[in-house]
């Protein structure tokens, strides 16, 4: 029994080191494909929970464009917005790239379309991003981790636990056929 719960026990080390490499693995691939992305990033966020009928404040970022002239506008239901917009200029953020912000203040209302509009030299179209009222991706990326490590965690139990069970049993049906025999001391039988 002792062996076995080493031998048990040394597997589920390497397991669990198995486990760890791959999480390890994924998480580097993921930062592979975040480094190797197009120099035009564009993303849309917002700074705090947005609630209907409450003051909120959205957020168009464009990031690793080149040349300095860009044009960032904010579109409701397909007009352009003049109230309530704010940007910073274009900054350096290194390497001959610049970065541009731009934030639109607003009470948000239901069945309403906001989109930030960007124009800029290297595009071909202007780049339109429409704010989805659902998660952003960081959470819905952690909602589908958290998931699928929880549908592993229980797979993994389940497993242990049939497993076991089945132990249990073969060693019932090995016990089941034993007899205690009375086994004389050495030293009374001379």
């Amino acid at each position: 029994v002792f062996v076995f719960c080493v031998l048990f026990f040394s597997f589920y080390v390497l397991f669990l080191s198995l486990c760890v490499l791959f999480l390890l693995f994924c998480v580097l691939f993921l930062s592979f494909c975040v480094l190797f992305l197009p120099f035009y990033v564009l993303f849309l966020s917002f700074t705090s929970s947005v609630f209907l009928k409450n003051p909120s404040v959205l957020v168009c970022s464009a990031y690793d464009f080149y040349s300095k002239q860009i044009r960032v506008s904010w579109l409701w239901n397909g007009q352009e917005v003049t109230s309530g917009v704010s940007f910073t200029e274009a900054m350096p953020s290194g390497d001959w790239f610049y970065q541009v912000h731009s934030f639109l203040e607003f009470t948000p209302t239901r069945g309403e379309r906001i989109a930030c509009r960007v124009e800029h030299l290297s595009l071909s179209e202007a780049m339109l991003v429409v704010w989805d009222t659902s998660h952003p991706v960081s959470e819905r990326a952690k909602m589908v981790i958290g998931t699928f490590l929880l549908i592993f965690g229980f797979v993994l139990m389940s497993t242990r636990f049939i497993y076991y069970k089945k132990k249990l049993r073969e060693n019932f049906t090995l016990c089941q056929g034993r007899v205690a025999v009375p086994v004389e001391d050495a030293t009374e039988a001379t």
